[in-house]
């Protein structure tokens, strides 16, 4: 099920490797995570999930975020916090039936994905300074200025070169002078 207004105390269950959400009803936070823990998202966010390493004293500290549905998924925000690079993965989840159509009406070959994952994400990432994006589904990523000013942000590299899917990036909190690659997609 979803996550309430909770904070999930990772380190404590044994579970902060990997930890797999189907979204939240409020905002949650999963503290205690490993170095370069996984967090995979699986449905919507509707306040905000923060994700927090037990330790993030360093200077190259990184946690991995993903997502992997067929369809649409409006992840919603994510907040890290004192994280020097942020990997995210948002993968198409491949899915060919037999005797499929498209939205037109016209017949979908075998052995092509029948629908196209087209998602969002909100990522409140103030302390990295690199934010890496890889995958395959069409995805919309904002970066969030939260005090408005800049001043918070640290990102000065987005890097997409290994994405193929279509990437939309809003760049509300890039400081001036960012670097961002686009990958193989459409990219905006």
């Amino acid at each position: 099920g979803q996550l309430g207004n909770v904070d999930i105390v990772t380190s404590n269950l044994g579970l902060n490797s990997l930890v797999i959400t189907n979204g939240t009803s409020a905002a949650a936070t999963l503290s205690g995570l490993a170095a370069n823990a996984f967090v995979n998202i699986n449905a919507a966010i509707t306040t905000s999930l923060t994700a927090a390493l037990a330790v993030a004293t360093g200077t190259s500290d990184v946690i991995n975020l993903s997502t992997n549905i067929d369809g649409a998924l409006t992840a919603g925000k994510v907040v890290v916090a004192s994280v020097e690079t942020v990997n995210l993965e948002a993968l198409d989840k491949f899915v060919d039936v037999s005797g499929s159509f498209d939205a037109f009406g016209n017949a979908i070959p075998n052995g092509v994905d029948d629908t196209n994952s087209v998602q969002s994400i909100d990522l409140d990432i103030d302390e990295a300074t690199t934010l890496n994006i890889t995958g395959s589904a069409d995805l919309t990523v904002d970066i969030l200025d939260t005090n408005n000013s800049g001043a918070d942000i640290k990102t000065s590299l987005v890097d997409a070169s290994a994405f193929t899917g279509k990437l939309t990036l809003i760049a509300d909190g890039l400081i001036a002078g960012t670097t961002v690659k686009g990958g193989s997609g459409a990219d905006t």
